[in-house]
């Protein structure tokens, strides 16, 4: 299993989030999403900047509000196993 640094891990996770808000239809806001997996706009901004990564529980409930794998989330999108080409078409809401 090959471990990433954390920088890494980061701007894997920034590149993604920023694609998922914006590749769906409608798109969702930072605040929004937020609101969404119960955590602060703020919170979504600093991910999204690769400022810092979430604690385990926002992880899995961002993979969770967008249908995917958490481990999806870390990876890197420019590559072509970028788990992100593969995207599944409808969100789920979280229950």
């Amino acid at each position: 299993m090959l471990l990433l640094p954390e920088e890494k891990l980061r701007k894997n996770l920034a590149d993604n989030l920023h694609f998922l808000r914006f590749s769906r239809n409608p798109k969702i806001s930072q605040q929004t999403l937020a609101e969404k997996i119960g955590t602060s706009q703020k919170s979504i901004s600093r991910y999204e900047q690769g400022i810092c990564l979430p604690p385990a529980h926002i992880l899995t409930a961002l993979a969770d509000y967008f249908g995917l794998p958490v481990d999806a989330l870390l990876q890197d999108p420019h590559t072509p196993n970028g788990s992100l080409l593969r995207l599944p078409k409808e969100r789920k809401e979280p229950s």
